[in-house]
């Protein structure tokens, strides 16, 4: 079960949660297992934060913390992450720099307060370059250059540079 679960997209998921064909614990579960099974690899996650949402999941299931089920934007369960630039009550918060690695904020940021009011539950921390509020906007985004004609990568820049 747990190998299909994380295939779902997450629209496919929160589908399944709302006919009640999986439950919120279990996508956690699901993805946890997915994590153990390539984090050491990937490096994505530098903090989890799998039984604090073991515990939102439990409080969904129970009913609890349900008062904006039914509003446009009803995650149900939906097991997600959070960029390490934004705090999260409780879970360690770096900012991408190790200057901040014991840094645990008390009070999550209004998005995650949002995403978890809509019923996500965050299960970790996303990796983040060090400063990376301050990278130049062509690093913030793939999707197209800074300039129109300018290169994305460095790798990219070379040859141009050349000429």
């Amino acid at each position: 079960m747990s190998e299909s679960l994380i295939r779902l997209t997450a629209t496919e998921a929160v589908a399944r949660l709302r006919q009640g064909d999986v439950s919120p614990l279990e996508l956690v579960e699901a993805a946890a297992a997915r994590i153990a099974a390539v984090e050491p690899a990937v490096n994505a996650l530098p903090t989890l934060c799998l039984d604090r949402a073991r515990a939102h999941a439990r409080r969904l299931m129970a009913g609890e913390g349900r008062e904006a089920e039914g509003e446009p934007g009803w995650l149900g369960g939906l097991p997600v992450t959070i960029k390490d630039l934004t705090d999260v009550a409780g879970v360690r918060t770096t900012y991408g720099s190790p200057i901040f690695r014991d840094h645990v904020p008390e009070r999550s940021h209004p998005l995650v307060l949002r995403i978890e009011r809509l019923g996500g539950i965050v299960i970790g921390k996303s990796n983040t370059p060090e400063s990376a509020p301050a990278a130049p906007p062509s690093t913030r985004s793939s999707a197209a250059p800074a300039i129109p004609g300018t290169p994305r990568s460095p790798a990219a820049a070379a040859p141009a540079a050349a000429r």
